[in-house]
């Protein structure tokens, strides 16, 4: 049954909803995590521990693989649910022509989450004015959204800071060794920066995701939309499940489901609970898209000038009819 959020504005089922419809022959989904163990794609690992899609008789295989190279495969039905993005490359796709859709939220930021833009020490974001920010997909990636909003907030805009790219794995060494003068670190790499007392010397600038926001998600095409539909519904009743059922918040405060998790996703229980949940929650919020795309316009990496209608980059009728609620 269908009860009042929790946490968003988005409509939220009760524990074990909505249940499960099995379809009447067995369906073979595949889905692409651009790195399945981040701790926000935990959501769709425990759904495989679980057994969730199994329940709707389906059967899902996972492939790791960068979202430019999923985004073709999504569109030719080679590939039928790519969780990553939005990025710049998500929205030339589709002004290429490319059939592909954002179905799916992944999560929102919590208050208190550390996961963010992070400069060296001494540094403010009014200080960043011709200074470099290291980003791990450089301008292209969905965080350049909320980046842009920061900096105008301090009299600053994407044109007076230089974004580059550093892999994941080196910003927190760049950032040490006074490479960039500040950069993109997700949770859990801000971890580094923090001393055995859990102190830094670093500042923290702010949240790349806005609090009660997401720019994260999952994108499908025609195989789910169109052609085998009702495998698409049943996909996002197993993701519903999933969430409400174990990923209500306060879910880290269950030690013995944090330790399942950590098991499942190849971390340890004492990483997971060093930092703040995730709160996952499926819904796209409106003007999202309008918010991307004049940050990618703003940096020069679109194919054109004018934001794309959100009706034409969003589609989330599957998880609508998932949950048997009207869209909207």
């Amino acid at each position: 049954m269908i009860d009042t959020a929790v946490g968003s504005e988005s409509p939220v089922c009760s524990a074990g909803a909505p249940a499960a419809q099995p379809l009447a022959e067995k369906t073979s989904l595949k889905v692409s995590f651009g790195d399945a163990s981040v701790e926000t794609n935990g959501l769709y690992m425990m759904a495989i521990e679980k057994g969730e899609f199994v329940a709707e008789n389906l059967d899902i295989s996972t492939v790791t693989l960068p979202f430019t190279d999923a985004l073709p495969m999504i569109a030719s039905g080679e590939l039928d649910l790519a969780c990553s993005g939005p990025h710049s490359s998500y929205f030339n796709a589709i002004e290429q022509g490319f059939d592909v859709k954002w179905v799916l939220n992944k999560y929102y930021e919590p208050e208190g989450e550390y996961g963010g833009l992070w400069g060296r020490p001494g540094m403010t974001l009014e200080k960043l004015k011709g200074g470099t920010i290291g980003s791990a997909l450089g301008a292209t990636t969905s965080s350049m959204a909320r980046l842009k909003q920061m900096l105008e907030g301090a009299g600053l805009s994407l044109k007076d800071v230089t974004i580059t790219q550093v892999p994941s794995t080196d910003m927190s060494l760049a950032l040490q060794n006074g490479v960039i003068d500040a950069g993109v670190l997700t949770t859990p790499a801000w971890l580094t920066l923090m001393k055995e007392d859990g102190s830094t010397e670093f500042e923290f600038l702010g949240s790349v995701v806005p609090v009660g926001s997401s720019l994260y998600g999952c994108v499908a095409g025609p195989s789910l939309l169109e052609a085998n539909r009702p495998a698409g519904v049943a996909l996002m009743r197993a993701i519903a499940r999933t969430q409400f059922t174990y990923f209500r918040p306060g879910w880290k405060d269950n030690a013995d489901f944090v330790a399942e998790l950590a098991t499942v996703m190849d971390s340890k229980p004492e990483a997971l609970a060093k930092t703040p949940e995730p709160i996952f929650d499926w819904l796209i919020r409106d003007g999202t898209t309008d918010l991307l795309q004049q940050a990618f316009i703003e940096l020069g990496v679109l194919k054109y000038d004018q934001p794309i209608p959100e009706d034409k980059v969003v589609d989330q009728s599957l998880m609508y009819e998932a949950l048997g609620v009207a869209a909207g």
